[in-house]
């Protein structure tokens, strides 16, 4: 595919640059660049919101166009601009012709008007249902929203209302504009890869609304924004400072076949467990038989341990002296073995561990084509394949699937992945789990608060080429923040699940610094 980039005033940023590489990452794939000069227009009633960006421009907008145009012919193209238009007439239309371009891709010039028959790609960061127009992120900030949306798109005639191949959201930081923008650039070129994907299939995302058009702020908007900023900036330092996670870990018992709807029910009958002032908290609970593990923390540390509860005893479980949590179960059935396949991305590529005495051991190294590390992963089997369901750890909100026919051979990247790219349910928060003949996935809610809730999927097909799934429901606990992890043990008929409160803490930061 011969695909052309529509760059203006030669800007290429680090974003751009991203995507430039996942393009080219695809060996069939030939880049043509173009470029646009004119000179820009400000008005002196945006000055503080351009002052702003200036000040608040994430690494992903570093312009990179030094290091493309070495490597690149960048051609400049005679591009007609009438007022907010941008026209490419018949001269355009004709270079395309000449250089027999199948596709392109727009990241510089304005509203586009145009007849021409190539599909013209364009990402709106935002999410065109509720933000149309510009600029990215700073609404969703001023209005107090979960996430920032983003769409790749088949330019139409309306304002980013296109025809959408690929739909995702980033993590919203409501005490910085800066790290908001910085997310919302770091995912875009994984989304653009969905989106090329989706295009040679003809595969396209239906919005039922469309949202209003915002513009670049005045002045007066711009110092409520700010205002805004510095009293999330203030009560996060807060909590930083003089706050700690306080996790817990209740287990719930129940009679009849378990339903998703019966968890706000089932909480009145829960047990917390207990732990004594030598640990500081625990969290990620696993059932490993009919035995309960979890990640354990020991007093005035973060660092965690895998803990073991055993009737009414805890005890944690050496072997080694690295961070470790969530301890996801695996059983091997023909080898009538329970290991676990915790979060050890820190420090390593994925293992599966095994308990022996009191003691954890490696049981295997899990290799993958490209060397990746998890965190929190799942495996999983079925029809004769292992399905490792994960988030690379440099993007934490963007789930992916492996495959194999082996645990000793590498792992796939799976055709369908990345499955969801979001901070609200795209990491695991506990196994695949089966209600009535039917696979469910949970993951965590990360949209603000670190694991405050669960969403549960319904998998609709999984083979080694499709992966469907359905949202269906979710649950959040009332008066806490959580949970964060969810697992079932219908042999025994009981639920595990945590949740934490912010707890005021003096030495909250010696214990946060005491950690990984």
């Amino acid at each position: 595919m011969r695909i052309l980039i529509l760059i203006e005033n030669n800007i290429f940023k680090q974003w751009h640059l991203n995507c430039l590489k996942i393009i080219l990452s695809q060996k069939k794939n030939k880049v043509i660049i173009g470029n646009f000069n004119y000179k820009k227009k400000y008005n002196t009633k945006n000055f503080l919101y351009y002052f702003l960006k200036y000040f608040n421009a994430p690494y992903t907008e570093k312009n990179c166009y030094g290091k493309i145009k070495n490597e690149f012919k960048v051609y400049n193209l005679d591009i007609k601009k009438k007022n907010k238009f941008f026209i490419l007439d018949q001269s355009f239309k004709k270079f395309c012709k000449e250089k027999k371009i199948d596709l392109i891709l727009r990241f510089g010039l304005g509203i586009i008007k145009s007849n021409i028959k190539i599909p013209i790609l364009s990402f709106h960061h935002g999410d065109p249902r509720r933000y149309r127009g510009r600029p990215v992120g700073f609404y969703e900030i001023l209005f107090g929203e979960n996430y920032v949306g983003q769409i790749v798109q088949v330019l139409g005639s309306k304002l980013d209302a296109g025809k959408i191949l690929a739909y995702g959201e980033s993590k919203l930081v409501s005490f910085s504009y800066k790290k908001t923008l910085e997310n919302v650039y770091s995912n875009s070129h994984i989304l653009l890869l969905k989106a090329i994907q989706n295009l040679k299939e003809n595969k396209f995302k239906k919005f039922n609304k469309q949202g209003k058009i915002y513009f670049v702020p005045g002045n007066f908007v711009v110092i409520n924004f700010i205002l805004k900023l510095l009293i999330y900036l203030i009560s996060n330092l807060r909590k930083k400072i003089f706050y700690l996670k306080r996790w817990k870990i209740i287990t719930i018992n129940y009679k009849k076949n378990f339903q998703l709807h019966f968890l706000k029910k089932l909480l009145k009958k829960k047990n917390e467990i207990k732990i004594d002032s030598n640990f500081n908290f625990i969290a990620d609970p696993f059932y490993y038989g009919k035995n309960l593990i979890f990640e354990i923390t020991q007093k005035f540390s973060q660092k965690g341990k895998i803990g073991i509860k055993n009737n009414n005893e805890i005890k944690i479980l050496h072997g080694t002296s690295q961070h470790i949590s969530f301890p996801s179960h695996v059983y091997l059935k023909k080898e009538k073995k329970n290991l676990f396949f915790p979060e050890i991305a820190s420090w390593s590529y994925p293992k599966l561990f095994e308990i022996k005495k009191n003691k954890i051991e490696e049981f295997k190294e899990i290799k993958f084509l490209n060397n990746v590390k998890l965190i929190d992963p799942i495996l999983f089997y079925k029809d004769k394949y292992y399905f490792i369901f994960g988030n690379n750890k440099n993007f934490p909100n963007i789930l992916n699937l492996w495959f194999s026919r082996s645990l000793d051979l590498p792992f796939k990247y799976h055709p369908s992945s990345p499955l969801l790219i979001s901070p609200y349910g795209s990491r695991m928060a506990g196994n695949i789990f089966s209600i009535k003949n039917s696979l469910y996935r949970v993951g965590q809610n990360n949209s603000l608060d670190y694991g405050n809730g669960l969403a549960f999927y319904k998998i609709k097909k999984i083979t080694n080429k499709i992966y469907e799934e359905k949202f269906v429901s979710k649950f959040n606990y009332n008066n806490y923040k959580g949970p964060h992890t969810f697992s079932i043990n219908k042999d025994i008929k009981q639920i595990a699940m945590d949740y934490y409160e912010n707890e005021f803490n003096p030495l909250s930061l010696i214990t946060k610094l005491n950690s990984k």
